[in-house]
């Protein structure tokens, strides 16, 4: 694999205010056509309990492997899937609706993309697919823990920012796929 930077450049790289322009533009895009999607119950698959949701992420994710293995490099209709599974729950357990937990999970997009430098998209530039699968599978990991123990070892992080999580990654992967 060749890279056109080396870490500490992607790092110290600042993002233009177009480009967080654009990836907000994208990702109201994607919240829309995904709660359309679901509105209509295309391919809504029910995930109402963590450990119901923790098997359907992972079948996603060995989906992801099997087809990076054969190189399909876009896994953007996958991890839709995988962002329907997380609103299937929140749907099923959480008093918001899904617009309401689209605007809050679109907040806390743009706060930690601000913090961060837009280190999620610069790892994906950096290291692809298995830069995304890694943090996927961490915050599955977490998921996974929290279906058998039935709470979370860190006391200020929640369940639903967990879930929160596993739905911005997933958005930020399809906005990186997108620009690429």
């Amino acid at each position: 694999m060749t890279y056109d930077k080396i870490p500490s450049q992607l790092v110290r790289e600042k993002c233009t205010c177009k480009e967080k322009e654009e990836n907000l533009a994208y990702y109201n895009f994607m919240a829309g056509s995904i709660v359309e999607d679901i509105d209509t119950k295309i391919n809504y698959v029910q995930c109402k309990t963590v450990g119901n949701l923790t098997s359907k992420l992972l079948d996603f994710v060995d989906i992801i492997y099997i087809q990076n293995k054969y190189g399909i490099v876009d896994n953007s209709r996958t991890v839709r899937e995988i962002i329907k599974c997380c609103l299937s729950y929140i749907d099923s357990n959480s008093d918001k609706s899904i617009n309401e937990a689209f605007a809050e999970m679109k907040d806390i997009y743009r706060r930690k993309n601000e913090d961060y430098g837009n280190s999620a998209e610069k790892t994906l530039e950096f290291g692809g697919n298995k830069a995304f699968l890694t943090r996927l599978l961490d915050k599955i990991s977490r998921l996974n823990s929290f279906a058998n123990k039935n709470e979370m070892e860190v006391k200020d992080e929640k369940l639903m920012d967990t879930i929160y999580d596993t739905i911005n990654y997933s958005i930020i992967y399809c906005i990186y796929m997108k620009k690429k």
